[in-house]
């Protein structure tokens, strides 16, 4: 149940394989900003494309085929036509793409079922708190516990399904409260600091839980730093992309469409690193529960629901304050 290095550094480069094969899985995180690097240079050979663009570059987890009508696509090649795309692009700026309120429907649909799923997770920790002072046999209070550890797992699925269709709602966290915004990582919390959290609330540890903790916390910020050095090589390899003859005048179409649609390739990986922060932060809250005795593991996931409900009470204070003239 570790996290090795490796796995994760896999996972950071995954949107380097939009356009080329993969080096092999043990090629290090270093090398990969030097790839990125020299791909943004590649991606600059595409831009002398002609109008039409193969319908086979487009395909990504997010698509254009998902924001842009079928009858863009030419019938006898299938391909995009870059006139009909350029209109629909427009539509788009202008604030008429049916996809913007598709989005906005999945977002508020995931908002609900986020209130909803807070809601019951209030009430699994209140039967958790009395289970626990009630000091129930180690059979009965697992039970509890598990219940907890099943219930956000559910939060962990209920995202992976709606990463498909709006992933940035999800990764600028705006479903959170304001104060937990502030503390986001990749979408949500940073599994590294729930260790720190819960560490003082489950003692005395064992030596050998406090090897295991130590360990677990070490693995962790490693993988956390893996990802977060691949989302900065995307960045990076991003911003060349859309720069690319940004100052061009007048500026060249099929150029511009050509560059949109790498870009495109490439921010469909964003999904991946969300997908990888979810299953690290899912899998830090087994492992815990692994090292620690079914009470401490009580106390543990009791600790962690108090902190983000502060949190949650934070933001309320600091929005009910009173506004200075």
């Amino acid at each position: 149940m570790g996290f090795g290095r490796s796995s994760i550094e896999a996972s950071a480069a995954t949107f380097m394989a939009a356009n080329k094969a993969n080096h092999h899985s043990n090629t290090i995180l270093s090398n990969s900003h030097q790839q990125l690097l020299h791909q943004s240079q590649q991606d600059q050979d595409h831009r002398h494309q002609n109008n039409q663009m193969s319908f086979g570059m487009m395909q990504s987890p997010l698509s254009l085929s998902s924001t842009i009508h079928g009858n863009f696509i030419s019938k006898d090649t299938g391909a995009y036509d870059l006139g009909e795309l350029d209109q629909d692009l427009f539509l788009y700026l202008d604030g008429q793409s049916p996809s913007t309120a598709q989005e906005q429907r999945h977002a508020a649909v995931f908002d609900m079922e986020y209130a909803r799923w807070l809601g019951e997770h209030h009430r699994i920790m209140c039967e958790l708190r009395a289970a626990l002072q009630e000091h129930l046999p180690e059979n009965d209070l697992r039970l509890f516990v598990e219940n907890c550890l099943a219930h956000y797992g559910e939060m962990i699925s209920l995202k992976s399904m709606v990463a498909k269709s709006d992933v940035f709602h999800l990764f600028s966290g705006m479903w959170r409260t304001p104060a937990e915004r502030c503390f986001l990582w990749m979408g949500d919390f940073r599994p590294s600091d729930l260790i720190k959290i819960v560490v003082s609330q489950i003692e005395p540890l064992t030596e050998q839980q406090l090897m295991g903790i130590c360990g677990l916390q070490q693995s962790t910020q490693e993988a956390e730093e893996a990802l977060s050095q691949g989302l900065d090589a995307l960045n990076q390899s991003l911003s060349l992309t859309i720069a690319s003859d940004a100052m061009s005048c007048p500026p060249n179409m099929a150029n511009y469409m050509g560059q949109m649609a790498i870009a495109m390739n490439k921010l469909s990986t964003v999904e991946g690193f969300l997908r990888q922060a979810d299953n690290l932060r899912h899998q830090t809250l087994h492992r815990l529960y692994q090292l620690l005795t079914t009470r401490q593991a009580a106390r543990c996931f009791l600790a962690i629901a108090e902190y983000f409900h502060r949190l949650r009470a934070l933001s309320s204070l600091w929005l009910a304050r009173p506004q200075q003239e």
